[in-house]
């Protein structure tokens, strides 16, 4: 009889749905079986009125019967929502992993109140194992499980598609423009603030920007301050399909990401494996995932922004023949590290699949 497997995904596109979808397809293309089910049909606020969708959840538990539920974790209404769930796996004796994800889970935890913290552990202690994104989260689910912890916390990374094909990358020559790419939310959180005040810089080492993604209210107060010509340097294109993303992405000498917070994010792992070195705050798991002068470029502190930034850029600008040895080492760290098929081989592995 097959091992299967039940993974819960939040509603909509984000990056968690992403990665939960493409877990729940490689586990079933690697023969065993597996059900996806979605704990909310919407998003934002409305996700909370979707907790009658516990019920088909339990008809699911019942009907096929799976040796394992894997719970993605994130804070605030998620965790309470995921807590429910794992409330029903324990009824239907259902064994249940989690994944802790979302960014800033840490902050949320220790600003819990005591009754709000025995929630949480409980919903650790009584998990199968848990499954940490990248080892800075390490201390904090140390403290929840005490000496729990040695024997059922590991870390597993996300994953991306690898295509077969090769790479592309064409580094730019002597004269011409470094293209840069930014993708995601266009809000200051994610550093667009220290880029755009840049521009100046960036136009004289021509370097210049596409940003994909959905302006936020923040940045438009931003930009409502600057004339087009003080902004040359950037080409906003809206938020944009995935397939049309990653086109531009696949163009592009290198992808930015100066956030202040972030967790894993997978925009990374689909610059690497498109060949595309990365320049990032050292925030989350980013340390974990760029190899500083080898496949990017880390951004060392988020106060000192756009310092940082312009020495990241001078020593890009100043590496452009070597800029094809980047990209080959991005690449070869998406398929080692973080092709789906080895990270979700992990996972079966640490539940006892065989």
């Amino acid at each position: 009889m097959k091992n299967s497997l039940v993974f819960l995904a939040p509603g909509g596109i984000g990056g968690v749905a992403t990665q939960v979808e493409l877990f729940n397809q490689t586990t079933s293309d690697l023969g065993f079986d597996a059900y996806l089910f979605k704990t909310t049909e919407a998003q934002g606020v409305r996700s909370i009125f979707q907790l009658w969708r516990l019920v088909p959840f339990a008809r699911l538990l019942s009907s096929k019967k799976p040796d394992v539920c894997y719970i993605p974790l994130a804070s605030k209404g998620s965790f309470y929502r995921k807590f429910l769930y794992s409330l029903v796996a324990r009824l239907y004796s259902v064994p249940y992993v989690i994944h802790v994800h979302g960014g800033g889970f840490a902050d949320f935890f220790y600003s819990q109140t005591t009754l709000g913290k025995r929630f949480m552990k409980l919903l650790f202690q009584k998990s199968m194992h848990v499954f940490l994104l990248h080892s800075g989260q390490t201390a904090m689910v140390s403290e929840i499980l005490g000496t729990l912890a040695t024997s059922k916390v590991s870390i597993l990374p996300n994953g991306v598609n690898i295509k077969n094909e090769g790479i592309n990358y064409n580094s730019p020559k002597s004269d011409e423009a470094v293209r840069g790419i930014f993708i995601g939310d266009v809000t200051l959180r994610k550093g667009i603030g220290s880029l755009l005040n840049l521009n100046s810089y960036f136009a004289r080492v021509n370097v210049k920007f596409e940003i994909v993604g959905k302006i936020h209210p923040d940045v438009k107060v931003l930009l409502s301050r600057h004339t087009k010509n003080s902004l040359g340097n950037f080409a906003f294109l809206g938020a944009l399909s995935h397939d049309e993303a990653m086109s531009r992405l696949e163009r592009a000498h290198f992808l930015v990401l100066p956030s202040k917070i972030e967790n894993f994010p997978n925009v990374i792992l689909e610059a690497f494996s498109h060949g595309v070195p990365v320049m990032a705050t050292d925030v989350g798991a980013i340390a974990e995932m760029i190899e500083n002068g080898k496949n990017g470029w880390l951004l060392s502190s988020i106060v000192e922004a756009e310092a940082e930034l312009m020495r990241a850029t001078d020593l890009l600008v100043s590496q452009k023949r070597s800029l094809d040895t980047y990209s080959f080492n991005a690449k070869l760290r998406a398929e080692k590290k973080y092709n789906i098929k080895v990270v979700v081989r992990q996972l079966l592995a640490e539940i006892g699949f065989d």
